[in-house]
């Protein structure tokens, strides 16, 4: 069983309303590991981001936020959670 999260199973419902699924276009959104970077002059350093991380990939420096790729698991709930949206997705 794939594990999917929530984008990528969005995704997946919308290809299939519209009757066009396939194996490979499935396969390659998940292999796209979505990229997190937190915005410098954005981040007031409040720690919400890094309590709803489940992977541990954010930590807190002196004035910013920054996150580990290395552990992030690309769920986007740390996106979802910044009051200040000082957190967004880019392409790998």
């Amino acid at each position: 069983m794939v594990r999917m999260n929530r984008r990528y199973f969005l995704k997946l419902v919308a290809l299939s309303t519209c009757g066009y699924i396939g194996y490979t276009k499935l396969i390659a959104e998940q292999d796209a590991k979505a990229v997190y970077k937190v915005d410098e002059s954005l981040c007031i350093n409040c720690g919400i981001c890094m309590s709803v991380c489940e992977a541990g990939a954010i930590t807190l420096g002196k004035k910013h936020a920054s996150i580990d790729m290395s552990k992030c698991i690309s769920c986007g709930k740390c996106k979802d959670a910044c009051p200040k949206e000082a957190i967004y997705e880019t392409s790998s």
